[in-house]
């Protein structure tokens, strides 16, 4: 998703340097005209000097103001030129127009005409430079490319691409500062070009490693130049807004996990006689029956027994696998309380990574009890697991989750051998048990409303889920992290 965007530029940034510029080129020219030699045919050098410099800055304070004053109606009839550049002094160049005011003031006090043009030469280049950046700037084009996906914890490169469509002036020297947000970052990377030739291109990258999960917004980007000088900088902000969805950090399940959570993987009691990619053991060879898999009769035996004999598998695998998130978390939550939050969803992100990679004939289901009052639905594992992943990193913890609903619907699962876990963030499993049956009877402070004693089937159904905290202590067993491991496969 891309939107444009421009950054209002204030006016203080550029009214009064040009009211500063009309003054002086005034003074400068009154002084011209002022001298005893200005009314002779050949003026002297000192007064071309004091007359080319007042022009030059008169003209351009009142361009400036004409601009400034023009720039609403412009904006309606000239929406292409719409382009508002922010102006910035160094210290260096407030220390520069001092010394340049004083200059002035003394030439002027002690009519010193070599103060004059002094102060004529050291001002020149002042404006120049301002007027350098400007024309630098000008016809450029910026782009932003970020990757297909991103982890948290793992770093990435964007890339930055700039284009200078001038034919014949060189970009110099310009900074371009992106901005990159989220609900508790906010980055400013930046990147250097040196030289960007007439009609090229250059390319630049700078390293990002997303420290939380959710959206990222990218841009716009603000392209800044001080060239040739370095007292004036020019910028404005150029490009488009992006967003990408960093997602959870993701580990990889140790043994102990598969030994906990894997009792209900029970080889099918119906053998079936057809080859496929899920037949593991070969079981025995028995008459042909209608319906059977031609390509599974066995020909030695069948030229042997004169009758069709076919090769009877049995067929293994894994059951349904139903995971629920409980994201809850206090009106006020702490650092633990985040902390917690982050860890379940991603042990939720390493159970969906884990089973999309190596457990292709099983269903994963998984419901998302967050901050939302009705509950996100489930998913199988048809679905690719880039949605299960954006669904885990843009999820947010609340204080009343819809648990009670999750299990209720887990209590449908087609398979009665179906694995049903809970991932929770409370902190113990009484509770997670009261705040279920409190959530069962419509109370909503699980502290001060009663049980519902007469809710058992919940309680019955919730005696079957397997219920793993989110503490880091409680899944040391079940998750490690080694990013060089799981980069590859999400």
């Amino acid at each position: 998703m891309s939107v444009r965007q421009s950054e209002p530029e204030p006016l203080r940034t550029g009214v009064w340097p040009s009211l500063a510029c009309l003054g002086a080129g005034l003074v400068l020219i009154a002084l011209a005209f002022g001298r005893p030699g200005a009314a002779q045919p050949v003026f002297g050098l000192l007064t071309a000097i004091l007359l080319v410099t007042g022009v030059l800055l008169s003209l351009w304070g009142l361009r400036v103001l004409i601009r400034r004053l023009f720039a609403w109606p412009g904006r309606w009839l000239l929406p292409w030129t719409n382009r508002r550049y922010r102006v910035h002094f160094q210290r260096e160049a407030y220390i520069y127009m001092l010394i340049l005011i004083v200059l002035c003031l003394g030439a002027l006090m002690g009519h010193a005409n070599m103060l004059l043009l002094v102060f004529g030469l050291m001002a020149g280049p002042f404006v120049l430079g301002g007027q350098v950046t400007l024309l630098v700037l000008q016809r450029l084009s910026i782009a932003r490319k970020l990757p297909d996906h991103a982890v948290v914890g793992q770093p990435f490169l964007v890339r930055v691409r700039l284009e200078n469509r001038k034919p014949l002036l060189s970009a110099w020297m310009i900074v371009a500062a992106d901005q990159v947000s989220n609900r508790r970052e906010d980055l400013r990377p930046s990147v250097l070009f040196t030289r960007v030739p007439p009609r090229g291109e250059r390319s630049a990258t700078y390293l990002l490693e997303p420290a939380e999960r959710g959206r990222y917004r990218f841009g716009p980007l603000r392209v800044t130049c001080g060239f040739p000088l370095g007292l004036v900088q020019r910028s404005f902000a150029l490009g488009e807004t992006q967003e990408l969805i960093v997602y959870p950090r993701i580990g990889h399940l140790t043994p102990g996990w598969r030994s906990a959570f894997s009792r209900g993987t029970q080889a099918s009691d119906r053998a079936c006689a057809r080859i496929g990619v899920f037949d593991e053991e070969f079981q025995r060879l028995r008459e042909y029956r209608g319906g059977d898999n031609p390509r599974a009769i066995h020909w030695r035996t069948t030229a042997r027994r004169n009758e069709l004999m076919v090769r009877e598998y049995q067929h293994h695998r894994d059951p349904e696998l139903w995971l629920v998130l409980d994201l809850w978390q206090p009106a006020r939550p702490s650092a633990d309380d985040r902390r917690r939050v982050e860890l379940a969803v991603s042990f939720a992100a390493t159970i969906c990574a884990e089973q999309a990679h190596d457990g292709q004939n099983t269903n994963l289901q998984l419901f998302i009890c967050g901050i939302d009052a009705t509950p996100s639905g489930h998913v199988g594992y048809s679905h690719p697991l880039r949605s299960l992943l954006e669904q885990l990193a843009l999820a947010e913890a609340g204080p009343t989750p819809p648990l009670a609903a999750a299990v209720r619907d887990a209590a449908q699962a087609v398979e009665f051998e179906a694995r049903r876990v809970i991932v929770s963030t409370r902190t113990t499993h009484e509770e997670l048990s009261a705040a279920l049956l409190f959530a069962a009877a419509g109370a909503a402070d699980a502290k001060q409303s009663p049980m519902n004693p007469a809710d058992h089937d919940l309680a019955e159904i919730f005696s079957e889920f397997e219920v793993v905290l989110a503490e880091p202590n409680a899944l040391a067993d079940y998750l490690t992290y080694d990013e060089s491991h799981r980069a590859a496969r999400v």
